[in-house]
């Protein structure tokens, strides 16, 4: 009852959330939400950013959140998700930084674009500062490179290392909005920024080169593959080694045939993965042997050591179901997985010990492939299959334990009852 409220529950906030983000208005003119873009040293637009969504980002309050990675040493290229072929912008970078996508501007063709940052953790003195002014020609697709940023007396990018230390979280960066001719000069400090909406953009910057603290703090254990039709599934167990603030993602990598994995093998990234759990690998072609790997990336990009999984073999759900024979559990998962093994141990070792449970088997066999076409077309009766087999392994796996709370559940219930019996006999 528990899970079904939590889904219920979700499944409500993620309409509202839905609702929210077309309600919002994403942009200096327009309700489009923008694509926030790494650039590398050669001027390559590089992958998205990783954002948290504040706000709409029209005021400081409802600042969109973006996570900034730096190059120091070789050491954070090394350490990022895809390879960048040297390419991820270090400080004082003049073609890499950040490019913002579809930011339309039309609605005010006859002003200046203007870009200002500030550091607050300077204190309450902080004030914005002049870094760049976009042409007119890049106002819907503007670019703020790494010298532009770190080249203000607020921002001193020369204290970054590979350490969460020295992680920066307290900049502020605006876009806004000024009538042609204004000309502002380069690192013009003391700005006021217009508070006419739809005039600025808001953004904060978080921006990191900790690629060391990933790489050595955090680990990463798979702990089985299995096989499923034109997917596999990966289950693995971790550590973020107190790196925890910053991941919520991994890496999947991934080739064909089976090899060693690098980062050239890089194939997505999944969002909301913890310490435990599966990952699915889809879009696999039958019949052919995959070698994955998988890492932690935390919002910057940088991973934790590669793990590689064993080899994966997908197959047809028709091999499956006749390589593991139990046609409904199969059928409902639709891979192989832990559970299946667990019913095959208890077929094997008990219910063919004894003539009762032999007959079960038979009959079992004899009924059961003939609902597996329903459920292979019925994803809500598969899903159905999926808990209840969930629920059958995990009451087996416990029945001692349930049984003895049970036992004190009845004994704390009828407590008046055996004591009146007690008395009276």
């Amino acid at each position: 009852m528990q899970k079904l409220l939590k889904s219920l529950i979700l499944l409500n906030l993620f309409f509202i959330a839905g609702q929210l983000s077309h309600a919002a208005s994403l942009g200096l003119d327009d309700i489009e939400e923008p694509i926030f873009r790494l650039r590398g040293d050669s001027g390559t637009n590089l992958n998205e950013l990783f954002i948290n969504l504040g706000g709409d980002s029209s005021t400081p309050e409802a600042a969109i959140t973006l996570y900034v990675p730096v190059k120091v040493t070789a050491s954070q290229e090394a350490a990022y998700y895809f390879d960048t072929s040297s390419d991820l912008p270090d400080v004082v970078s003049t073609d890499g930084g950040l490019y913002f996508q579809d930011i339309d501007t039309k609605g005010y063709s006859d002003e200046e674009l203007y870009v200002a940052v500030k550091d607050n953790s300077n204190g309450s003195d902080a004030s914005f500062r002049i870094v760049t002014q976009i042409p007119s020609s890049d106002v819907e697709a503007p670019f703020v490179s790494f010298i532009d940023l770190c080249s203000t007396s607020e921002l001193n990018c020369a204290g970054f290392t590979d350490k969460l230390a020295t992680i920066k979280d307290e900049i502020e960066l605006v876009f806004f909005l000024k009538p042609d001719g204004t000309d502002y000069p380069p690192n013009e400090d003391n700005i006021v920024i217009p508070d006419t909406v739809g005039q600025a953009l808001y953004f904060k910057l978080v921006m990191s080169a900790a690629s060391e603290d990933i790489q050595t703090k955090s680990s990463l254990v798979i702990n089985a593959t299995f096989d499923g039709d034109a997917t596999g599934i990966i289950e693995y167990t971790g550590d973020h080694g107190g790196n925890g603030s910053y991941i919520s993602r991994m890496a999947l990598y991934l080739v064909n045939p089976s090899a060693a994995v690098a980062k050239t093998n890089f194939r997505e990234i999944i969002e909301e993965k913890g310490e435990d759990g599966t990952i699915k690998v889809s879009r696999l072609t039958n019949g052919l042997n995959y070698r994955a790997a998988i890492a932690y990336v935390d919002h910057f990009g940088f991973i934790g050591t590669l793990v590689e999984s064993s080899d994966i073999n997908p197959k047809p759900i028709e091999k499956l179901l006749a390589k593991n024979q139990c046609y409904l559990v199969t059928a409902g998962f639709g891979h192989d997985h832990y559970v299946l093994n667990y019913f095959r141990h208890i077929r094997d070792e008990y219910l063919m010990s004894f003539g009762a449970g032999q007959l079960f088997v038979e009959f079992y066999y004899g009924t059961a492939p003939k609902f597996v076409k329903y459920i292979l077309e019925n994803k809500a009766l598969a899903y159905t299959i999926k808990l209840y087999s969930l629920s059958i392994y995990f009451i087996l796996q416990n029945i001692v334990f349930i049984i003895g709370c049970i036992t004190l559940l009845s004994t704390y219930t009828f407590r008046r009852e055996i004591k009146t019996c007690l008395t009276k006999y």
